[in-house]
């Protein structure tokens, strides 16, 4: 869990980004904190006028769903400038989720605007009483920018950033794809031994940089993971040091699969960005097999962890049982 400082208002803005894995943009940000720590953090886009007693209504659902004594910080990022008499955009979401969360889960004074989370951008206050204002620091220079950079983490430069690497491929490679998966689906004869056995391989080759993506390549994986036995035991790279070339592999059949086939390995690459701490990357992969699948049942699976904010190491569960699932499977005759 995240320590946080709420003495420095400014900093604490610019703290954003690594938290949340990008750059915010005309969205709020809710750190639901518990004896100084974030165990929970969600963004959202702001929402039109109309809604705000609706979005309010659910970010407070999202607060309390993690118990009775947590503290929101709601921290707003755009959405407008500042009125004549000084009062900042969407003050309207703010009153409701007072009204909804009373002042035990969101005490005066830690709800925040800043016109852009960028070094210089005005901020302020929500209340109106105490005078907090001013400018925002570098957000790259931050402690928790520091610490992200010496684990590794990347911060995007935005959300849109990320969408690259889910981005599929053109729309003649998938028709084409699809085109021959149509035909393969009706004449596929693969064990789910044979199958896992091509997605280690695959992995292999992917620790290795020596991926070759064709047609027949993505075919066979999309059928490979179109086994629900497959799917799931391929979770069990997560637990080695091939884990980084598995996500590889997983973000890469994301983006060259066609519908609905790339729900599986958009599954699995959530799986395992969210592991490596890559919260927003591993959200927006699960937004993809959400979206092509929309009852996929490891979706839900990882939408309800992601939402909950299980920290990473908890769900390492699933490659252990991965792992013992997968030794069976390997186990298995070859004819059967």
């Amino acid at each position: 869990m995240v320590k946080i400082n709420c003495k420095d208002a400014g900093a604490l803005l610019a703290s954003v980004p690594p938290l949340i894995g990008f750059t915010p943009e005309n969205s709020l940000v809710c750190l639901v904190c518990s004896e100084g720590s974030v165990v929970m953090t969600m963004r959202a886009d702001l929402p039109e006028p109309s809604q705000s007693d609706a979005f309010a209504e659910q970010i407070a659902q999202m607060v309390r769903g993690q118990g009775d004594n947590v503290v929101a910080i709601v921290l707003m990022f755009g959405g407008g400038e500042l009125t004549s008499t000084g009062q900042p955009p969407h003050t309207e979401v703010i009153t409701a989720l007072h009204r909804i969360l009373g002042d035990v889960h969101l005490p005066d004074g830690v709800a925040l605007w800043a016109e852009a989370c960028v070094e210089g951008a005005r901020w302020c206050c929500y209340c109106g009483e105490c005078g907090m204002s001013g400018t925002l620091p570098d957000p790259s220079a931050t402690e928790l920018a520091a610490a992200s950079v010496a684990a590794g983490k990347v911060t995007h430069a935005s959300r849109g950033e990320l969408a690259s690497y889910v981005e599929a491929a053109s729309e003649q490679d998938l028709a084409r794809r699809a085109e021959l998966l149509g035909g393969m689906s009706t004449t596929w004869a693969c064990s789910s031994r044979d199958g896992l056995t091509m997605i280690r391989d695959a992995v292999d080759s992917s620790a290795r940089g020596d991926l070759q993506v064709d047609d027949a390549f993505v075919a066979r994986m999309a059928l490979a993971l179109d086994d629900v036995r497959v799917r799931d035991a391929s979770l069990f790279f997560a637990k080695d040091e091939q884990a980084v070339a598995a996500e590889h592999l997983f973000f890469t059949l994301t983006r060259e699969c066609p519908a609905p086939y790339r729900a599986e390995p958009a599954a699995l690459a959530a799986f395992y960005a969210y592991l490596r701490g890559e919260g927003a990357l591993a959200s927006v992969a699960l937004d993809v097999a959400v979206e092509v699948r929309p009852e996929h049942q490891l979706s839900r699976l990882l939408r309800a962890a992601f939402t909950a904010a299980i920290p990473p190491a908890e769900l390492g569960f699933l490659a252990l049982q991965a792992d013992i699932d997968a030794a069976a499977i390997f186990a298995e005759r070859a004819d059967t």
